[in-house]
This record gives structure tokens, sequence and C-alpha cells, in this order.
């Protein structure tokens, strides 16, 4: 080999040296850029991605606060029906007696209040304050109980502790048994 051909070699070597540290500096740079591409990337991503929860979030913020107003308004709705129908029916009744006025039992009684026989049961004759007979206020309201649906007991327990009827539980047996009577015949 001659000398010629050795440098002739040697400037090769170099060359080829120098373009790979080149590409290699190049090879580095690029990666350095792609790398920091990718970082930009993701961090555009990310801040896309909390904007659009955040937007979402504050959406379904303004959702629940606009249907929290609609229940709220329709609880109001109802309570001033509710209001209204009390000082309906608080204006109907006023003039009924207390009597007229006693609690309704969910299923309409089978025997209206026109119906009513008020004589008096037999042996069931009870004198009020006055001397006098009160028989008949204390039939009906035993009638006006049973026709309401209330039970025996309380029928009884209320003749007793309104009128101080001795005899409670029979006129209140006697009152269901003629109830239940009226009503196998109809």
């Amino acid at each position: 080999m001659t000398h010629a051909e050795v440098v002739s070699r040697a400037e090769r070597i170099v060359a080829k040296a120098e373009t790979d540290a080149r590409a290699e500096k190049i090879g580095g740079a690029a990666e350095k850029e792609a790398q920091e591409l990718a970082r930009r990337i993701v961090a555009e991503a990310e801040a896309r991605a909390e904007r659009i929860a955040e937007a979402a979030e504050r959406e379904a913020w303004q959702l629940a606060e606009g249907i929290g107003r609609g229940a709220e308004n329709e609880v109001e709705r109802c309570r001033e029906q509710l209001i209204d129908a009390h000082h309906e029916l608080c204006g109907q009744i006023e003039g009924v007696s207390w009597v007229e006025r006693l609690p309704v039992s969910e299923s309409p009684p089978d025997l209206a209040l026109g119906e009513v026989e008020v004589a008096p049961l037999a042996g069931h004759a009870v004198e009020d304050s006055n001397g006098g007979s009160s028989s008949e206020g204390v039939r009906l309201v035993a009638l006006q109980m049973a026709a309401s649906g209330s039970a025996h007991g309380e029928i009884a327990v209320r003749l007793r502790d309104e009128f101080h009827v001795t005899n409670a539980s029979d006129i209140a047996s006697g009152v269901l048994e003629q109830r239940s009577s009226r009503r196998r015949r109809s």
C-alpha cells in the first residue's frame, strides 16, 4: 500500500467519522426535538381534557340547579294547592256541627246519615246533666263512628269518656250489629 493510498484511506475514514458524528448530532437533536414535541402534545391534550371536564362539571351543576329549582317550584305549587284546598274545606265546614264533622273512613260508609234512625236502644237510655235523656245523642255518635269504620273498642271508649255511659260496650255492640244487619239486607 502506497503512501497515497494510506492517506486516501485515512481521509475516507475521517470523512466517514465526521459524517457519523454529524448524523449522530442530527439524530440526537431530532430525538430531543421529537421528545419535546411529544411533551407539548401531551401537555396540550391534558389541558384540553381538563377544560372539557371543567365545562362538563359546570354544565352538570347548572342542570342540577335547574332541576332543583324546578322541584322547588313544583313543591311550592303543590303547597299552595294544599293551602287553597284547606281554606276551601274550612269555608265549607263553617256552621257544620261537630257531629257532622266526625272523621270518615277511607271506604265510603254503607249507611248515610240521612238514613240513621235515632231511636233509643232498648234498655240503653242515658240521662244527661239536666236529668233529660241523651240516648239519641249517644246513639247518633255511635252510629256515626260505626258508619265511618271505627272499631267496637273505639266507639265504647268515646261513649264512656264523652257521655259517661256505663254500658258503652253494649251500645257499641248493638250499633255495630244493627249496621251489619243493614249491610246484609242491602
